[in-house]
This record gives structure tokens, C-alpha cells and sequence, in this order.
């Protein structure tokens, strides 16, 4: 051990009523107009996370420009991974270790809410550069009576020398009354709520994929 090392004190938390408490095992001395920072939680290796980037659009058969890939990191705050305490709400920074010289690069921030244990925590740290996202309505056709039907395409590329997983999200304001007809094969459209469609898929190194589907819908 090297008796010179700085001593860290570290946190003990508990339940209060409907809150949680964080004291420190020591006291920590400040100087005058100074702030520290005191290590929250204990490093943790080996956590098992999940790095995707995430693509959200709406429907109404029309084009949409300036769509940017979000990164995204999202992991589970459980004891398995060295977690598992309530997580006060406050900002995070994600940091990557550089395997040319082993430092620890940082790579993006994000806030979080008050989050229990045993539930996803999921970091928003920026926009991808190099996904490139293009959706436009190939064709688009009225109703007399209210509504439309057009056919979509949104086509993405990754331009990583990596895979990438890229997840979308399409919104849609119209309910059961939109109906969307899949024509990406080896895709598998996912239907969440009668508002709400995702589907993932992994890129290949400076792979290009066209999304397609058709959408209808009567008032």
C-alpha cells in the first residue's frame, strides 16, 4: 500500500421515510472560496451496457430533414454490476478508455432523474457523426374524406469502421386509425402502443439500409 496515497472517504446511504440519505464515512476539509469533489460511488469494472444509437421520426407521410442519430448508453443500476443503490438526481459523465495510451477519454454527460435500484438508467451523450439518417416520402395521396396514404423511405448509413445497432422510433398522433404496411425485409417492425412503432437493426461497417413502409390513414 502506499502510505502517501490520498485517503477517499466513501458514502453510506439509507432509506428515510420517502427519501434517501448520503453521509459521508469522514469529514472532508475545504479551503476558503474552494469546491472538491468527493467520489459518490466506487469505481465499478465490467458493467454490462448497451451502446445503440437511437433515431426518432413521425408519421404523416411527409419528408423530414436534419434527422440526427443520438448516442445512447444504457445500463441496469443493479448489485450484479457493482451498482444496486438509489441514485440521486444529478448529471453523469460517461468517459471511454483510449487503447492506444489506456486513458479515459470523456465522451458525453447527461442528466438523470432520482432512479431506484434495479432499474435502466439510459445517457443521452450527444449526436452521432457518423450515422447519417434521410427520410422522405417517396409518394403522398389526399383523401376527400380526410386522411392520406404515402409511401416512405428512410434510409441510414454507417459510416463507422465498427458495427453499429441503430434503434427507430416512429411517433404517430393518428391511433388505430393509421395503419402501417412493412416492406423491409429482415427487419421485424415492432408495435408498442397504437401510437408508437421501434425497430433495431445492426450495421455493418459503411453498410447502407433503406427502411420502407407504407402509411394509411382515414378520419
Amino acid at each position: 500500500m502506499d502510505s502517501g496515497a490520498e485517503y477517499a472517504p466513501s458514502f453510506s446511504e439509507k432509506s428515510f421515510a420517502d427519501f434517501h440519505l448520503y453521509t459521508l464515512s469522514d469529514p472532508v476539509t475545504l479551503n476558503e472560496s474552494s469546491s472538491k469533489q468527493v467520489e459518490f460511488i466506487p469505481k465499478v469494472y465490467g458493467v454490462n451496457i448497451r451502446k445503440y444509437y437511437l433515431v426518432t421520426i413521425s408519421a404523416g407521410g411527409y419528408s423530414e430533414g436534419n434527422i440526427k442519430a443520438q448516442n445512447k448508453v444504457e445500463f441496469n443500476n443493479s448489485e450484479e454490476f457493482g451498482l444496486g443503490i438509489p441514485l440521486p438526481k444529478g448529471t453523469v459523465r460517461v468517459f471511454k478508455e483510449d487503447e492506444d495510451d489506456n486513458s479515459l477519454e470523456f465522451v458525453g454527460e447527461d442528466s438523470i432523474d432520482h432512479t431506484p435500484k434495479n432499474e435502466n438508467i439510459t445517457l443521452n451523450t450527444g449526436n452521432a457523426f457518423d450515422i447519417t439518417v434521410k427520410k422522405y416520402s417517396e409518394s403522398k395521396q389526399s383523401y376527400s374524406q380526410g386522411g392520406y396514404k404515402a409511401k416512405m423511405n428512410l434510409t441510414i448509413t454507417n459510416h463507422k469502421d465498427t458495427e453499429a445497432e441503430v434503434e427507430v422510433r416512429l411517433s404517430s398522433y393518428y391511433g388505430d386509425n393509421l395503419k402501417l404496411s412493412w416492406e423491409s425485409n429482415g427487419v421485424e417492425l415492432i408495435k408498442e402502443t397504437a401510437n408508437k412503432y421501434k425497430w433495431v437493426k445492426t450495421f455493418q461497417p459503411d453498410e447502407e439500409f433503406a427502411f420502407e413502409w407504407r402509411e394509411d390513414y382515414r378520419r
